[in-house]
């Protein structure tokens, strides 16, 4: 079975369900059980805890005092938060409407989860600026002008681009939403929360995003 595959240190990473993997998430899931629990504070202000480590597929199963969570879950987060610092009104318009991923992935003739594990790799967490490839060439043809746009930005963060997408989410996530007293977990650019609260902490981020002139589709 295939997992959701992570980029770190700049390399895209497959994973499976292996039987060291099951080991882990059984470990994982019996110390939040029984209270043992972890958090720490990034430089970017993302707040990592026993609930942002563990995998998607054991969100369903998440209750919080004994009753259920639903996720609410910010669409392609990465570059909606770019869209604030480019000008393109049509780039601006797909990931509003949550369909960059696909149009890119359309684009390039590949399943969308494969375009949005290139993406990170050199569009928006990779240090170097893009300048040729298929990528950079679906990039030109679909929003003609924003690559060059979001290379001029790598340089102007020294190759930090992602790590400002990154604080821009954790000032509404963390510094924002995170202080409306219900009960509630945060991983990264979800919310969980009970389902009685999840208009009130959807009509939330919708305002908070309005602050920046983004329309969002939760």
């Amino acid at each position: 079975m295939k997992l959701k595959p992570v980029f770190e240190n700049g390399i895209v990473k497959k994973r499976f369900l292996t039987k060291e993997r099951i080991q882990q998430y059984l470990l994982m899931a019996i110390k939040i059980n029984i209270g043992c629990h972890w958090f720490k504070l990034s430089d970017e202000g993302r707040f990592y805890s026993s609930i942002t480590n563990l995998s998607y597929t054991t969100l369903p199963f998440l209750s919080l005092n004994s009753m259920k969570l639903v996720e609410i879950d910010i669409p392609n987060a990465q570059p909606l938060m770019l869209s604030t610092m480019i000008n393109s009104n049509e780039y601006k318009t797909d990931v509003e409407n949550a369909n960059f991923y696909q149009r890119m992935a359309d684009e390039l003739e590949m399943e969308k989860g494969s375009f949005k594990i290139l993406s990170y790799k050199y569009i928006f967490f990779s240090p170097k600026p893009l300048k040729s490839g298929k990528v950079y060439e679906a990039m030109n043809k679909i929003y003609p002008g924003v690559i060059e746009q979001i290379n001029t930005l790598k340089e102007k963060f020294n190759g930090n681009l992602a790590v400002e997408l990154q604080k821009m989410e954790s000032k509404i996530i963390i510094n924002n939403i995170s202080k409306i007293n219900i009960p509630k977990l945060t991983r990264h650019d979800s919310v969980l929360v009970y389902e009685a609260h999840e208009d009130k902490i959807k009509n939330e981020l919708i305002k908070e995003f309005n602050k920046l002139n983004l329309n969002i589709k939760l």
